[in-house]
């Protein structure tokens, strides 16, 4: 009876482990605001108005937005890409969502699109992928430029999924200084921005080969080039906002990073020299993914292990009552 009662423990612990929940939480948020974008002074300066100052020549701009949850591509209002011309022009792409979208409304507030406020929190409770994006306005016209990108995926509790998504603008332009003054413009640009980057993974591994990850980033840089004899070639991309990070389970239960940033960011000194031709390009971008994969096959060994011993522990009872 000793040896069966050993047998039947150890049978048991095996058992228990196989009942252990196999799966991991995940989430990854890379949200990124840009509420102003213009001319200052200097540094803490507020924003010039540039009317009368610049008159720009032509301008186009493209935004994406793309998810997909388990290898389906996410869906949305209109096209997931929009190129447009035209001084200002606003390129609202629709957000796209994959995976149980239904869910999805409520943890925004019942409005996902083009939400510049809610940050989604752990613990996930839905399984999908969304990226939204919008861009007007202009930095050189008066009107102070803004731009979103968001990018949020969740993996719940339970699930053996992967999802991703990605939000990106592109926007350039040529502009024509207009200066009636002889004194040229010297000053530095200013961007408020609301950001916020989140990685979040929560699950003590018990599988060295079951890995889930969360990976989230954002990035942002506006190049300034010409002016002729000047050869201007001006590039900021703040540290701020250009980072990431990639949570994972391999060495913790909990794996969190986060980043949130809300205020003015000021670049170094420029200069435009009146009567000059200048080209100015803008690339923002949100990036994020989630994964958690279960090696099913070791599971179902590791089950089938459970079961040999539990037949085993009743044979050999059965041969003792015999």
């Amino acid at each position: 009876m000793k040896i069966s009662a050993l047998s039947l423990a150890a049978a048991a612990a095996i058992c228990s482990l196989t009942s252990i929940s196999a799966h991991a939480s995940a989430l990854g948020m890379a949200d990124l605001t840009i509420r102003q974008l213009g001319f200052a002074a200097s540094a803490g300066m507020p924003l010039l108005n540039p009317t009368g100052l610049v008159n720009i020549i032509s301008e186009t701009r493209t935004g994406n937005a793309t998810a997909d949850f388990n290898g389906v591509s996410g869906t949305g209002l209109g096209a997931g890409s929009i190129t447009l011309a035209g001084v200002g022009a606003t390129v609202d792409v629709g957000y796209r969502c994959a995976g149980n979208c239904a869910a999805v409304p409520a943890l925004y507030g019942g409005a996902p699109e083009n939400n510049t406020t809610v940050h989604l929190g752990p613990t996930p409770s839905v399984n999908f992928a969304l990226a939204d994006m919008l861009i007007e306005g202009s930095v050189l016209k008066g009107t102070s430029l803004t731009g979103l990108t968001r990018a949020n995926a969740q993996i719940t509790e339970g699930s053996n999924s992967a999802g991703g998504a990605n939000a990106t603008i592109q926007n350039s332009a040529v502009l024509q200084t207009t200066f009636t003054a002889v004194t040229d413009f010297t000053g530095v640009l200013g961007v408020d921005v609301d950001a916020y980057l989140r990685s979040w993974v929560n699950f003590p591994r018990t599988d060295p080969s079951q890995v889930a990850t969360a990976s989230a980033s954002y990035g942002w840089n506006i190049r300034i080039s010409g002016g002729g004899v000047q050869n201007l070639t001006f590039q900021w991309s703040p540290e701020r906002l250009n980072n990431g990070f990639t949570a994972t389970n391999e060495f913790a239960g909990l794996d969190n990073f986060q980043d949130s940033f809300i205020g003015f960011l000021y670049s170094p000194s420029l200069q435009l020299f009146a009567g000059r031709s200048y080209t100015v390009t803008i690339n923002q971008s949100s990036n994020v993914t989630v994964t958690n994969r279960v090696p099913e096959p070791g599971s179902l060994a590791l089950l089938g292990i459970a079961l040999s011993c539990l037949g085993f522990v009743r044979m050999s009872s059965r041969k003792r009552t015999a």
